[in-house]
């Protein structure tokens, strides 16, 4: 599989689709590990004991600076699954990545990072602004600060704020080689509202620095839908307040139908 950088700026080793080529790496990614790399589909390991997997690596034709990444996952594919019976069933399946790297060189390469298109999307029904960050260079880059802001265009008033800092530990963030980084901007229970914007983003990893400012629209294309799903926003239920008050006023008028029979019928008694 490819190794890919997902949103949380964690690499990953799952990306076997075609697909994945166009949506989670950049246009400088040119050898395909999946196509260089090949391993049995399937492996039989007898009981407490270990074996050697065969793995065949065919280099690329043309030399290449930097590193081709990916990773091998390993499966177990024969545990018993007991039928369902009306209760919530939790089948614990254990996985094992081991990760490759390709190389023909040991030359150190400079890394390179470009900023791609800014989108409005969401995230686990939650509304977000995707700013996506190219790596065009064939190396991880490790250890990576990010902070950024979005604010109205021609406007100093930041909305909506990200901030990841390499911690104690010396840790950030990574990004796989040749790949995309989608950075997300969560707007934290706020709709979407159609107009310009403009992004101010910054990288950092060991002594390189990448400072990103752009421009960018939001369309009101599919915001309703978006402000109309995502679960942080306070959304107005309508028809349960239609229901309260519909209530409301029928218990003001059966009230008052009681008082007036009650009136009456006092009237009635002291005649």
């Amino acid at each position: 599989s490819r190794a890919t950088t997902n949103h949380a700026g964690v690499v990953q080793y799952s990306s076997t689709a075609d697909r994945d080529v166009d949506e989670k790496m950049d246009s400088s990614y040119r050898n395909d590990i999946t196509k260089l790399v090949v391993v049995p589909k399937q492996i039989s390991i007898p009981a407490h004991s270990q074996i050697e997997v065969p793995v065949q690596i065919k280099m690329p034709d043309k030399a290449f600076d930097g590193v081709i990444a990916g990773g091998l996952t390993f499966k177990q594919i024969n545990t018993k699954e007991k039928a369902a019976t009306g209760q919530t069933n939790i089948i614990n399946r254990y996985a094992y990545t081991v990760g490759i790297s390709l190389r023909n060189t040991i030359q150190e390469i400079t890394p390179v990072l470009r900023l791609g298109k800014i989108d409005e999307t969401q995230l686990n029904y939650r509304n977000v602004i995707i700013a996506t960050v190219h790596n065009k260079s064939a190396m991880y880059i490790n250890n990576v600060a990010v902070e950024g802001f979005i604010t109205p265009k021609n406007s100093s008033q930041k909305l909506y704020t990200v901030q990841y800092l390499v911690n104690q530990n010396n840790v950030g963030k990574q990004i796989a080689p040749n790949s995309t980084y989608g950075i997300p901007f969560y707007l934290a229970g706020k709709k979407f509202k159609p107009g310009t914007y403009h992004l101010d983003l910054t990288l950092i990893s060991k002594g390189h620095r990448w400072h990103f400012t752009k421009d960018f629209k939001i369309k009101s294309d599919q915001i309703e839908q978006y402000n109309a799903t995502d679960v942080d926003i306070h959304h107005i239920n309508w028809w349960l307040v239609g229901g309260i008050i519909s209530v409301f006023l029928c218990a003001i008028w059966l009230f008052i139908i009681l008082w007036r029979r009650k009136k009456r019928l006092s009237v009635n008694l002291s005649d």
